[in-house]
């Protein structure tokens, strides 16, 4: 992993990666007939925007 950080950022413990596998998740039982677009709309419609970890902070502005 990178020194500075950066490699963990996408580590198994991050939001990230848990809301990433909560998506794998819900994909696998989504209804088979819908299309690849609407599985995943329905997917992120499952989950709460809470769950999502906020955007990172942009000091630039």
């Amino acid at each position: 992993m990178a020194a500075n950080g950066e490699g963990e950022s996408l580590g198994s413990g991050s939001p990230e990666a848990k809301l990433g596998m909560r998506v794998e998740d819900l994909w696998d039982v989504m209804e088979p007939q819908l299309s690849p677009t609407e599985k995943l709309n329905a997917c992120f419609e499952s989950i709460p925007v809470s769950a999502f970890p906020p955007a990172p902070s942009d000091t630039g502005m």
